[in-house]
């Protein structure tokens, strides 16, 4: 992912953080419709440069670390022309030139972090890391803050598939 993709996510990413369940807040340019909720997985959209965006966002069902106190955390897929990209916040800036590590089952994942994102190395890593979501019952998240402190959050994967489904059906 680009430097340019970075900054543009995390734009988008801020925006689309209400992920208790329904989409509470936007700003006036960027209005968030919530499309449908699958399992544990909402599915959202919202216009882009005359360009319909969808994603689908969820919270962790466990935290357990070292914090005393963050943001949410939560883990987005979305969905562009350009393919599906994979979005990770522990809630709090990561230590600087850290990685997150994320299991599925027998699978691993080294993620690369900009302050307080993590992402697949590149469009293959994407690919890998959904393919194991969609496989998966639960995902795994660890990470390291730039005061030192640790998180292990865990998502459930139950109506990841499913909501998938219908942010390619909503954005195709």
């Amino acid at each position: 992912m680009s430097l340019s993709t970075c900054v543009r996510f995390t734009k988008f990413a801020v925006i689309g953080l209400a992920l208790a369940g329904v989409a509470t807040w936007a700003t006036p340019s960027m209005a968030q419709d919530v499309l449908a909720t699958h399992g544990d997985w909402t599915v959202y959209s919202y216009v882009e440069s005359g360009n319909k965006v969808c994603y689908v966002g969820s919270r962790p069902a466990k935290e357990e670390g070292t914090f005393k106190k963050r943001s949410d955390a939560f883990v987005l897929v979305t969905l562009r022309a350009s393919g599906e990209e994979v979005s990770i916040t522990s809630g709090y800036p990561y230590k600087d030139k850290a990685v997150v590590d994320v299991d599925i089952g027998a699978s691993s994942f080294t993620l690369f972090t900009r302050e307080a994102w993590a992402w697949a190395q590149n469009e293959a890593g994407d690919r890998e890391l959904i393919a194991a979501m969609v496989r998966g019952n639960n995902m795994v998240v660890n990470g390291q803050s730039q005061i030192g402190t640790t998180s292990k959050d865990t998502y459930s994967l139950s109506g990841f598939s499913a909501a998938r489904k219908a942010m390619t059906e909503a954005c195709a």
